[in-house]
């Protein structure tokens, strides 16, 4: 694990202005990630975060967002950056005029690419506040979670497992911030929770993980050990049946390159194949199959699904999301989607699995809200036992800007199955062919 130790470059807060700036109180080293987290209390229409830039041109995405009844949360980061110096500003612009909150830390050692694993929202008035992620791509990942209160509270208790960097009360003493950091050493799905001092007046939370660099050492016969260079992010997974998974990482930097598929054997007349070959042909052929892989999902809370009209299907449970795509219930653009990370080509495969019922279903996809791309009409599900309908479609979508959701409608209303497993609706997402080099 190559992972730094997180440290806050600062924070700030305004009253009633739509951008506020944080100089940074240290310089930062060239790659360092930087992480922004933000939150907007507004009296008025909610103020929705617009932009984050900084003074050395870095370019700063935002990865997690959340609109509540107050306040309104966000999470950027910039990654391989241009280095800071102590007179760098950060400065985040709001849609609307409110009381703003800033706080950016840095770290180092993220590996390259801004490989990010699950993003988790969440609002409520409960006392203990938490979000969790799905199953984790790696044990050295870097965990940021951002607690942010609609009136002043005072901190929040936060676990401790987790180390608070940075809790503060916002201009006008209108509301409150706590940010805190984990290094993950585990794939395990991950929880950030904190005990709040007053669930009256209600709490958010934002939970994003960032993967870390991996460098390989080797113990040497002769004594001592060596170190190799990072490891590249990892791009892709498939989980075996057998247990365990298979990694299939590009060395062609960042970003999932789809490969060809394996070629065909020849056998020039007079020659046979050598044991190599056969050696060559599984390893190529698996690679092949069980690569590429870039989002999976399933569902694991029932959910009711009304009669004759598309209903988007709700995946609470992400298996795997290589490029934090998914914006599960509340997220920007929509909820219960997955935002393509580049522009390509992506074979999309699922299945809708209801209780028992006597009911007629069809399953689709749609892109970007538009109609239906794929539709599995007229499937009769069994009345005493639960049925269910899916397909498989290759969809077009361009990078950052179209999503993709599954639907379904039913002659009747159905509450889909969750309780036998193997027959939970699930999604697969994989790239077929992409605007990367190959």
């Amino acid at each position: 694990m190559a992972i730094g130790t997180p440290y806050l470059l600062g924070t700030t807060s305004g009253d009633l202005v739509t951008s506020a700036s944080v100089t940074a109180s240290q310089a930062t080293t060239a790659g360092d990630l930087i992480v922004v987290c933000t939150d907007s209390f507004s009296p008025g229409p909610y103020g929705i975060p617009l932009t984050c830039t900084d003074t050395k041109s870095n370019t700063y995405t935002e990865v997690a967002f959340a609109v509540t009844n107050q306040p309104t949360a966000s999470i950027w980061y910039a990654q391989n950056t241009t280095a800071l110096t102590v007179s760098d500003t950060i400065t985040v612009t709001w849609s609307g005029s409110g009381q703003l909150n800033v706080t950016v830390l840095g770290c180092s050692g993220i590996a390259q690419g801004g490989s990010f694993d699950q993003v988790a929202t969440g609002f409520t008035t409960a006392t203990a506040l938490s979000a969790s992620t799905g199953q984790l791509a790696l044990s050295s990942e870097l965990a940021v979670a951002s607690w942010v209160s609609r009136q002043a509270q005072g901190a929040p208790t936060v676990s401790s497992d987790w180390n608070s960097i940075a809790a503060f009360q916002g201009a006008a003493n209108t509301h409150y911030d706590n940010i805190a950091w984990l290094i993950v050493d585990s794939a395990a799905p991950l929880t950030a929770t904190a005990t709040t001092p007053s669930s009256a007046a209600g709490w958010g939370v934002s939970l994003v993980t960032f993967r870390g660099q991996l460098h390989p050492t080797a113990t040497l016969s002769c004594g001592g050990s060596l170190t190799g260079y990072p490891v590249q992010a990892i791009e892709a997974s498939a989980m075996l049946g057998c247990g365990g998974s298979i990694v299939q990482s590009g060395a062609e930097g960042p970003g999932l390159v789809p490969y060809p598929p394996p070629a065909l054997p020849v056998f020039p007349a007079g020659y046979g194949p050598q044991q190599a070959d056969f050696g060559q042909w599984v390893q190529a052929s698996f690679g092949y199959i069980t690569g590429l892989a870039v989002f999976r999902g399933q569902q694991t809370i029932s959910q009711s699904i009304g009669a004759t009209t598309f209903t988007v299907v709700e995946f609470d449970t992400v298996l795997e999301d290589n490029f934090g795509g998914w914006t599960g219930a509340a997220a920007s653009p929509v909820p219960w989607a997955w935002v393509a990370p580049f522009t390509g080509w992506f074979r999309v495969t699922f299945r809708v699995s209801c209780a028992a019922g006597s009911h007629w279903l069809d399953a689709a996809v749609a892109v970007s809200g538009q109609a239906p791309g794929l539709e599995t009409t007229g499937v009769l599900a069994p009345s005493a036992q639960p049925g269910g309908a899916g397909g498989s479609v290759i969809v077009p979508m361009i990078g950052g800007t179209d999503y993709v959701q599954v639907l379904l409608w039913a002659s009747t209303s159905v509450t889909t199955q969750v309780a036998i497993p193997g027959l939970q609706s699930y999604v697969e997402i994989v790239p077929v062919q992409t605007d990367l080099v190959s």
